[in-house]
């Protein structure tokens, strides 16, 4: 993800949907932050999650946006509705 930011000729909207089985946790805290320090924005979307664990992800909150998603329905919306924001 970071290196097709890097060649992008503007900002990125990225999305991030998991199940919270990110393997290695650290590494993908580290690199939401940089990429979201360089001015690209970023949403999780956490399937089968009713509410974001905020002891987890206290370093990201105020720079990525996390949605924990009971109903995968619910999904679909969420993410016309963070494009709307992003692009219009």
């Amino acid at each position: 993800i970071a290196q097709q930011c890097e060649k992008a000729e503007r900002k990125s909207l990225i999305f991030i949907i998991t199940d919270f089985g990110i393997y290695n946790w650290s590494k993908a805290k580290k690199s939401m932050i940089d990429l979201a320090q360089k001015g690209h924005k970023i949403v999780g979307f956490f399937i089968g999650a009713s509410k974001i664990p905020k002891d987890k992800f206290k370093n990201l909150l105020d720079k990525v946006t996390f949605y924990g998603i009971k109903n995968s329905k619910d999904l679909i919306n969420l993410v016309i509705s963070e494009v709307k924001k992003y692009y219009l």
